[in-house]
């Protein structure tokens, strides 16, 4: 009778954290119509320097470093990412994304990952700059695709998963929520596979920020979006597929 109860209370739980998943993604309906319909591009540009504070502000947070040098840092990257070529962004991330994984796989204690992921970050900017300027259905399709792609991997682990992903990183995270996230991918409309390869590098960039997480001890970046965590949590997806994204549109792809 006792373990009935406990199970009884863990799936209410989840239906009270579905509910306010659910309430706090509502929040994607007028953020959509705003990419589609605000062509002075003013209206994003506030929105995405409101996230940037906010996502900055977390991360100081939660690796205890200073909040203004890591503002400063963030934004004179940003701004040096449109002075330098596209194709030298796209090296240059790769590298940044390479010394992250190695940081936080050999040195995690070492504050450079949190700068590191700060040159991340501002990098998601850069690209939803870039993918907005092709046209804003270009960036409503793309965060479509990421969003549909966590909800789902979230959505398979909770109800069906139960293999560990990589216990290690996250214990929440499971095999079946990631293949649940892979297989939309699979079947985007137009990105056939390459759609696939796009939910892959969510996959890993959630896994990622889970991994910064758990080097210091915490659970969530942040209490922003209630049922979803900080800003980090919702765009740690977003920082590694939209780039990748943008590449195929770069190359004739959708």
């Amino acid at each position: 009778m006792h373990i009935g109860k406990e199970s009884v209370v863990m799936v209410k739980t989840k239906i009270s954290n579905l509910h306010k998943r659910i309430a706090s993604s509502l929040l994607a309906i007028p953020l959509i119509l705003f990419i589609l319909y605000d062509t002075s591009g003013v209206g994003l540009l506030s929105l995405i320097a409101v996230l940037a504070i906010l996502s900055i502000y977390e991360l100081s947070s939660i690796s205890n470093t200073s909040f203004v040098l890591g503002g400063v840092f963030h934004f004179a990257v940003l701004f040096s990412l449109f002075l330098i070529p596209l194709y030298f962004n796209f090296i240059f991330l790769v590298f940044v994304w390479g010394g992250l994984v190695y940081e936080i796989a050999s040195h995690p204690r070492r504050r450079v990952c949190f700068w590191l992921y700060n040159i991340i970050l501002a990098y998601t900017w850069y690209f939803v700059f870039q993918i907005d300027s092709l046209g804003g259905i270009f960036l409503v399709q793309a965060l479509l695709l990421i969003w549909s792609v966590d909800s789902l991997a979230f959505l398979g682990g909770r109800w069906i998963g139960h293999t560990p992903l990589l216990k290690s990183v996250s214990p929440n995270k499971t095999l079946e929520g990631a293949l649940c996230g892979l297989a939309v991918g699979l079947i985007w409309p137009f990105m056939f596979f390459k759609g696939g390869l796009v939910a892959l590098a969510c996959v890993i960039g959630d896994l990622v920020e889970s991994r910064l997480k758990r080097l210091v001890k915490c659970k969530d970046s942040g209490y922003f979006l209630p049922g979803h965590g900080g800003v980090l949590d919702r765009i740690d997806s977003v920082a590694a597929g939209l780039p990748l994204y943008f590449f195929f549109l770069s190359i004739g792809v959708n």
